[in-house]
């Protein structure tokens, strides 16, 4: 069994049906909504990487796809409504940004027994949608939920998901660890 993590001594513990840690282990990685190895999961992860999370980018087409590969995986990303298109730039939606970021969680290890990467957030009332679009992004990530605003996970994803914050413009209210209760 896995030591339960309390930060708050007085705080709720983590029932043994959360923290199991068989059902911890067998946790899936979140399922990815483009299949992985395909152009249009390349062009996603391709797009994420330059900055289209956060800014609308001219797309031009990557030196791996050829146009025709180029222009389906581009319409894959659209029909599953991934990209936000003005003015023939495009930029990823927050479905797209999501997914960017299940790419690379999906790209993460299992941390070694006992060792979780802990999400600790505070952000105000007054940025609620923000709060809300954090709390599902962190779900989403194979993230559980132990207090209000304190998340863990057993992936090794606090490098990705901290410069997918900055990215985002989030960092300033969260703090993200890689850590063990002692």
């Amino acid at each position: 069994m896995r030591k339960q993590l309390s930060l708050d001594p007085n705080g709720p513990k983590l029932n043994e049906k959360v923290m199991d840690i068989k059902n911890i282990e067998n946790t899936r990685k979140p399922a990815l909504k483009i299949k992985p190895g395909t152009s249009a999961f390349n062009l996603l992860q391709n797009i994420g990487d330059k900055g289209a999370g956060v800014d609308f980018i001219e797309l031009k087409i990557p030196l791996f796809l050829n146009e025709y590969r180029f222009r389906n995986a581009l319409h894959k990303l659209r029909k599953e409504n991934l990209l936000i298109e003005k003015d023939k730039k495009i930029k990823l939606s927050e479905e797209g940004l999501t997914e960017y970021a299940r790419i690379k969680v999906e790209q993460s290890n299992l941390l070694p027994e006992g060792i979780d990467c802990i999400v600790v957030f505070d952000i105000p009332e007054s940025k609620r949608k923000i709060r809300t679009f954090l709390g599902k992004l962190l779900a989403s990530l194979a993230f559980l939920r132990i207090q209000k605003s304190v998340w863990i996970s057993p992936f090794d994803n606090a490098e990705p998901l901290c410069e997918l914050l900055k990215r985002l413009g989030l960092k300033k209210w969260v703090r993200i660890f890689t850590g063990k209760e002692e």
